[in-house]
């Protein structure tokens, strides 16, 4: 299928709720106190400016603060923590991708590609990119690209997943449409979009009865049109950002592999929101999209603003009878000195005597703390972390054993092993089709008959000391073999690794062989002659004497 026709709304219509929520989950996660009030209903302010200046000045650090212009709500960016806390926890250490070892096709070439493109410091970056991108918008999805005067191989690119149109049969990838605005004008409501297609092969049949499987393909198309239509299709070279994509005259590339070079990973599944709604149905679910979630962070919100407001009005303030006030003449209004000291007794004061009275409210921290705590601690059940994966442990804390540590854990351990199992199964094919087309591209001739071997770090390093008494238990019970624990103590390992450490533990502990030392032999007959000699050596070493 190619590329949408003109004029089609964009995005499509049938995938505007999942967008209103990619919308709403943006604005949580970008924390914008502004953006927050807006996208919630609340009315512009006039004459209100939203430069990075104009709001400087009216934080409590500008020189003379528009008190009138402030926002009094305070953001507490519990959304955008959420998001990083889940990446890191689902990416502690990089990804290993091995080739398998029963892939007896796979050449030396492919190895070398695995760990250039796969096992890189780069991959792993973009890897916690998408996996932050995907908590806070349900899912996250990767393509692969290249370009040879900026890289000498093929990578996978993340993209958000309000940058991409999918389509889905039985719940997995058929195709998608990424897109991006590359130029845009507000004042004429122009706008530049470049959408790309992803599509995997097909058999191609002739009228003679012959067929031919076509490779996959990557359609590249600019549109210009409006903030709600796609518009018209025009030339790639119109734009300097698209001039460059090498299309053939039908307008798409080959990618030199079968299988499709997109990919989608979703953060969790099912979605709720979007249950039996067609394609909607197979988005993922955000853990700050949910609206019950959004409420909470919202109670907290409102909590740290009754907190502000506290700390505002518990500043000490003076109230001064207006016969203590320094009159500076007609016009130039009264002053109060704080620094005086003495004061002469003022007359026609009731009871003569001037009022000073000090006002300064009590702020009630802990109250407030332990409310927005509680908000917390319910946003993370529904989102399946632990507290204690956020720093909320309990006062008895310092006294747990390593394993009511590990209980405490269980939450984020669960949903770690979830979200990584989705993960790996995904990255498994998107690495094999990576290799394949990076081999058609760039003439590799690397070559892989299996999908590659992903290797997920722990959620959580254990010390050494940790792994040691888990040895030795194991040892003492007898319950694992030298090659598990080899493998136990070095998940880094790859096969050859792991026998070699076995083989050179094996000879260390070997016991020598009693048979070769001759200990089991049956003693050679005696020397005649030499059994004569022993029999005229004394006890104390003298030859005794002959007895003739």
């Amino acid at each position: 299928m190619p590329l949408p026709n003109a004029n089609t709304p964009w995005p499509p219509r049938h995938l505007a709720p999942a967008f209103q929520m990619f919308a709403t989950c943006q604005v949580w996660w970008e924390g914008d106190a502004e953006k927050l009030s807006a996208s919630h209903g609340e009315p512009a302010r006039t004459g209100l400016s939203s430069t990075l200046r104009d709001r400087i000045k009216r934080l409590f650090w500008g020189t003379k603060p528009d008190v009138s212009n402030q926002i009094r709500q305070i953001h507490i960016p519990v959304a955008a923590d959420i998001v990083q806390t889940a990446a890191s926890l689902l990416l502690p250490d990089p990804v290993a991708f091995r080739i398998a070892s029963d892939d007896e096709h796979a050449n030396d070439e492919a190895r070398e590609r695995v760990d250039k493109i796969l096992n890189s410091p780069q991959m792993h970056s973009a890897m916690l990119q998408g996996a932050e991108a995907g908590s806070a918008l349900g899912g996250v999805y990767a393509r692969i690209v290249w370009n040879a005067s900026f890289k000498d191989h093929a990578w996978l690119d993340f993209v958000d997943a309000d940058q991409a149109v999918p389509e889905f049969i039985y719940g997995e990838l058929s195709a998608v449409t990424f897109w991006e605005v590359v130029d845009q004008n507000e004042a004429e409501d122009r706008v530049l979009r470049h959408l790309e297609r992803h599509e995997p092969a097909y058999v191609e049949f002739y009228s003679d009865g012959t067929q031919t499987q076509v490779y996959g393909r990557i359609y590249h198309g600019l549109y210009e049109g409006t903030a709600i239509t796609l518009g018209r299709q025009i030339d790639l070279t119109e734009h300097p950002e698209t001039k460059g994509i090498p299309v053939n005259e039908e307008g798409f590339v080959d990618t030199g592999s079968a299988d499709l070079t997109a990919f989608y990973f979703p953060n969790a599944l099912p979605n709720p929101m979007f249950r039996g709604k067609g394609t909607l149905q197979h988005f993922g679910r955000s853990d700050i999209g949910d609206p019950a979630v959004i409420g909470l962070m919202d109670q907290i919100d409102e909590t740290y603003s009754s907190l502000a407001r506290d700390v505002r009005l518990a500043k000490a303030r003076l109230m001064v009878s207006e016969h203590l006030l320094e009159v500076k003449g007609p016009g130039k209004g009264s002053t109060f000195n704080v620094e005086q000291e003495v004061y002469e007794k003022v007359g026609g004061v009731p009871n003569g005597t001037p009022v000073i009275e000090a006002h300064q409210f009590a702020i009630r921290v802990d109250d407030h703390l332990r409310t927005g705590e509680g908000f917390l601690r319910a946003i993370l059940r529904r989102v399946g972390f632990s507290p204690y994966t956020f720093g909320l442990a309990d006062d008895s804390a310092a006294a747990m054993t390593a394993t009511e540590v590990d209980a405490k854990k269980d939450a984020s351990t669960a949903t770690f092993k979830a979200r990584s199992g989705i993960w790996k199964s995904v990255l498994a094919r998107a690495a094999r089709t990576l290799i394949e087309v990076d081999a058609a591209v760039f003439e590799t001739g690397a070559v892989l008959s299996q999908e590659l071997e992903v290797h997920w770090p722990p959620s959580a390093r254990e010390s050494v000391q940790s792994k040691g008494q888990t040895l030795q238990a194991l040892e003492s019970a007898k319950a694992a073999s030298t090659e598990w624990k080899v493998r136990y103590l070095n998940p880094e390992y790859d096969d050859i690794q792991v026998a070699e450490e076995v083989a050179r533990i094996l000879d260390e502990g070997a016991v020598a062989d009693p048979l070769t030392l001759g200990a089991d032999q049956p003693f050679p007959d005696p020397d005649p002659n030499t059994e004569d000699q022993a029999d005229d050596i004394g006890d104390d070493g003298d030859e005794l004497p002959s007895a003739a």
